[in-house]
């Protein structure tokens, strides 16, 4: 992704010309042990003031690298509606909302 096509995820510091992949929006990662492993080891990453943007550099410097996928998956939703089989369900719902929405749809 080129830099400044996307001026929002810009990381000024960033030395490339354009991005690596990375996810954009408020849903979240599903990362498997060696990803969490990873960035557990190596904690002193370099900060990067977007969240999107920097993850996806990380990602990109990380030796599995070329393994991982980024995947649209349509149960991972942060508008804050509680549906039925959904990953997430958002932000701006509170403790007793979730929990409202778990007791809905679970057997």
């Amino acid at each position: 992704m080129e830099r400044e096509s996307f001026r929002k995820n810009r990381e000024p510091d960033y030395p490339l010309d354009t991005y690596p992949p990375f996810a954009i929006g408020c849903s979240g990662y599903a990362m498997n042990r060696v990803m969490v492993q990873y960035f557990y080891d190596n904690a002193s990453l370099r900060y990067y003031a977007n969240e999107d943007a920097g993850f996806g550099i990380w990602l990109s410097e990380a030796p599995f690298a070329n393994q991982v996928r980024f995947i649209n998956d349509r149960r991972m939703e942060c508008d804050g509606v509680c549906r039925k089989n959904s990953i997430t369900v958002g932000h701006d719902m509170n403790e007793i909302a979730m929990r409202v929405c778990h007791a809905k749809h679970t057997v």
